[in-house]
């Protein structure tokens, strides 16, 4: 049971454990120079830290039990909170998989045309919330400033490539989004960034060499 009361019950009990045995006193007073909560709000903040965390679980939860049919992709990206807003880099090495249902469910899912996506596109950049969109066919120079339909980007040119051809770091808004490189296994790659947080989506387990886990 993992009930608002239930989880209130439990720190209740370990807030007895650290308050009420004089186990944070005596911590603090051994370690004054360590950081400590104001001892008149307990556990409060991470009453409520726990409380916010779980509430995000079920959240995730719902979502992944909406999507639970969908394809692969589209079920992974419930790991995201408002996947759908969500500013997008995508670098597309191989336009073949726009034909693969699971890619272009995915594109779709997120607001993405794919039969307007231009044959020499290498890289496609997307604000999910508003619909703006461009592309573009590569990248050139050791380091560049880009402003584009989603924002500023910078992309420098990485100083230890361990791809095939240019390796570069691309930056959104100042936060590091998406890391490019050539290797032959991965069609698309696809770095996204929203209020701060930012991830690189995973698609390493389907293509010609993989299998879907």
């Amino acid at each position: 049971d993992w009930s608002d009361e239930v989880i209130d019950a439990l720190l209740d009990r370990y807030e007895t454990y650290i308050f009420n045995s004089g186990a944070y006193y005596r911590d603090y007073e051994r370690w004054p120079e360590s950081v400590y909560n104001d001892q008149a709000d307990n556990l409060s903040e991470f009453r409520a830290y726990v409380h916010k965390r779980l509430a995000a679980y079920d959240d995730y939860i719902e979502r992944w039990y909406q999507s639970k049919e969908e394809s692969v992709y589209v079920l992974r990206s419930t790991q995201y909170k408002d996947f759908t807003n969500w500013k997008f880099i995508i670098q597309l090495n191989d336009h073949a998989v726009l034909n693969n249902p699971d890619y272009a469910d995915l594109f779709k899912y997120i607001g993405l045309n794919t039969e307007k996506i231009p044959e020499e596109a290498v890289f496609i950049f997307y604000d999910g919330e508003t619909g703006d969109i461009e592309y573009q066919n590569g990248l050139w120079g050791e380091r560049e400033n880009l402003y584009s339909a989603i924002g500023r980007i910078i992309y420098e040119r990485s100083d230890n490539p361990r791809g095939i051809g240019d390796d570069y770091q691309m930056y959104l808004d100042g936060e590091p989004v998406l890391e490019i490189w050539q290797w032959p296994e991965e069609p698309v790659r696809m770095g996204m960034i929203r209020n701060h947080d930012h991830d690189e989506f995973n698609f390493s387990t389907i293509n010609e060499f993989y299998l879907v886990d």
